[in-house]
């Protein structure tokens, strides 16, 4: 999905309908709790991710699972067939409750590069 997809005029009560029953999306604070608890900005991309050097080959992993990212990539809305899917392998993204100003989703980004 992308928050682009959605007009200026999406609430943030229209996007946590998109969450399972007792589920919703984190709001910029829960991820900076998340990163905090999994050792600061500095260390939580890396903690983030589940430890596969298969699924994220050329990435510092972490020494135990703690939140299991996978490198789902990204989709194109634009492109068809199998162009429309970049990235695979190298980051995957997250949203938050945040809207901007043109009506998008702000996403929590975790890449290779990320440590």
């Amino acid at each position: 999905m992308n928050g682009y997809a959605y007009s200026p005029s999406t609430s943030n009560e229209h996007i946590q309908d998109l969450c399972p029953n007792g589920w919703h999306l984190p709001t910029i604070s829960e991820w900076k709790d998340l990163a905090q608890s999994l050792g600061g900005y500095a260390q939580a991309g890396k903690n983030m991710k589940l430890a596969s050097s298969v699924l994220w080959p050329n990435s510092v992993l972490p020494s135990e699972n703690t939140f299991n990212a996978t490198p789902a990539g990204d989709y194109y809305l634009w492109k068809s067939g199998p162009s429309a899917y970049g990235n695979r392998g190298k980051l995957t993204k997250f949203w938050t409750t945040k809207i901007g100003d043109r009506g998008e989703v702000t996403i929590i980004e975790v890449g290779s590069g990320t440590k």
